[in-house]
C-alpha cells in the first residue's frame, strides 16, 4: 500500500533527519523529539489504507464521454444526500428498463443523460470506504435542470457551485422549500440503482450521505494522484479528492452544507497515542520543485464537542519533518502553517491524527493549500 511505502521511506530518512521541531503558529517552541517517534505518535494504527477500498465494479472507470478540455482538470466530488432508486420494471428517461439489482443513477439535469446502454456520462459513488462507477440513465429526482456540478451553472445560477437546488430548498428554505417537482420532503440530489446501492456500496436503508464524482469532467481523483498543471501557482487539496488519504472509513462528517466547499471531516481527540485510530494526509502530486506557503482550512461547524486547542499538523517537506500546533477553537478559516521547500512529486505531505493534549474534543479536517513562492 502507498502508506507502507511512505512509512518505509520516512523511517529510512531518519538516518539523515534525526529531529523534528514542534511549532505553535506564530511562535517556536524548544521541544525536540526523534522524527520516528513523532511519526508513530501521529500514526494511530499500523498501515495507512488508501482513501477507499474499491468494489470489483469500481476498478475501471472507463468513460466514453468527450474528455475535459483542460488536460489537468480533476473531476469534482461532492458530498450529497442520495436515495435508493427502486422502481424495478420502470422505464428511465433514456428508455432503459430497470431490472433487479440495477446499476445506474439519476441526476437532476437532462444535460448529462447517457444513451440507452451507453457510458457517455458516468459517476463514481463512494460510501464508507466502498466505491463503484455507474452511468447516468435517468433524470431527477427533483429537477431536470439543476446542473449543480457546473462551475457556471445554468439552472439556478443564484446558488453556489456544488450545492444542489433541493438541498438549498430543504436546508435553507430556498424557493419556499419548493423544487421543480414539488415540495422537498427530504433532500436527495441523486437516485441510485439497487445493485449499486445495496450490493456495491452496502447501504442499509433508502437514504444516505454519499460522495459523488462527475467523471466526465476530468481525471478520476481516486484512480491515482491526479496530474497537476506545472504553470498553476496554487495546489488545492480537497478532502473529498484523490490527494487526501485517511486510514479509516469511519471519519465523521460535518453537518450537511458546512465546511469549505460545504463539507469537512471531524473526529474525537484522544490524549493517549495507544488509543489513536484516525490519521489523515493531504498529499498532492506537486508538478514543480520549490518553496511553498502551506495553509489548512479550519471550519466553524456545529459539533457535540468543543474544537481542540492543540491540533498537531505534521509537515514532511523536502529537507525535514516538523510539527505545527494549531488551536482550532480560535484559529479558523485559512490558517498559515509556514513556508517550506518541496520536491516535485508526492513525497511531501501534511498529516494530522486524532492525538492531542486533550481528550474528547473535535478535530476538523478540511482543505489544504500549497501556494508556490515566486512561480
Amino acid at each position: 500500500m502507498r502508506w507502507s511505502r511512505l512509512v518505509l521511506g520516512l523511517l529510512l530518512s531518519t538516518m539523515l533527519l534525526t529531529t523534528t521541531t514542534t511549532y505553535a503558529v506564530g511562535s517556536v517552541s524548544s521541544e525536540q523529539r526523534p522524527f520516528a517517534a513523532s511519526l508513530l505518535e501521529h500514526n494511530g494504527v499500523p498501515g495507512m489504507a488508501d482513501r477507499i477500498a474499491p468494489t470489483s465494479s469500481s476498478t475501471s472507470a472507463a468513460n466514453t464521454a468527450a474528455p475535459a478540455t483542460d488536460p489537468y482538470a480533476i473531476a469534482p466530488t461532492f458530498r450529497i444526500r442520495a436515495t435508493r432508486q427502486g422502481m424495478v420494471g420502470g422505464r428511465t428517461a433514456n428508455g432503459y428498463i430497470i431490472p433487479p439489482n440495477a446499476r445506474f443513477v439519476s441526476l437532476p439535469c437532462r444535460c448529462v443523460l447517457s444513451s440507452k446502454g451507453g457510458n457517455e456520462y458516468q459517476v463514481r459513488i463512494t460510501y464508507r470506504g466502498r466505491s463503484t462507477v455507474v452511468p447516468v440513465y435517468d433524470v431527477g429526482p427533483y429537477s431536470a435542470r439543476d446542473d449543480y456540478w457546473n462551475p457556471q451553472r445554468t439552472g439556478f445560477p443564484d446558488l453556489e457551485w456544488g450545492w444542489p437546488m433541493d438541498h438549498a430548498a430543504y436546508y435553507e428554505g430556498y424557493n419556499g422549500g419548493q423544487a421543480d417537482k414539488g415540495y422537498v420532503r427530504f433532500p436527495t440530489a441523486m437516485d441510485v440503482g439497487d445493485g449499486a446501492w445495496i450490493d456495491d456500496l452496502g447501504i442499509v436503508g433508502d437514504q444516505a450521505e454519499v460522495e459523488v464524482t462527475m467523471l466526465w469532467m476530468g481525471q478520476d481523483p481516486l484512480a491515482g494522484p491526479p496530474q497537476r498543471d506545472p504553470n498553476q501557482p496554487e495546489i488545492l487539496v480537497d478532502e473529498l479528492g484523490g490527494d487526501f488519504w485517511h486510514n479509516s472509513p469511519d471519519l465523521g462528517s460535518s453537518a450537511v452544507g458546512c465546511g469549505y466547499g460545504r463539507h469537512a471531516y471531524q473526529t474525537r481527540s484522544v490524549s493517549n497515542p495507544s488509543q489513536s485510530s484516525q490519521v489523515v494526509r493531504w498529499q498532492p502530486n506537486l508538478p514543480t520543485e520549490g518553496e511553498y506557503d502551506l495553509y489548512v482550512h479550519v471550519p466553524i461547524c456545529p459539533s457535540k464537542r468543543a474544537p481542540t486547542t492543540s491540533a498537531r499538523y505534521l509537515i514532511q517537506h523536502r529537507d525535514a519533518a516538523l510539527e505545527v500546533l494549531v488551536d482550532q477553537s480560535t484559529q479558523t478559516s485559512w490558517v498559515y502553517l509556514g513556508r517550506y521547500p518541496f520536491s516535485a512529486g508526492s513525497n511531501g505531505f501534511i498529516q494530522l491524527a486524532d492525538v492531542t493534549s486533550e481528550n474528547g474534543k473535535t478535530i476538523w479536517f478540511d482543505q489544504a493549500r500549497w501556494v508556490r513562492v515566486n512561480p
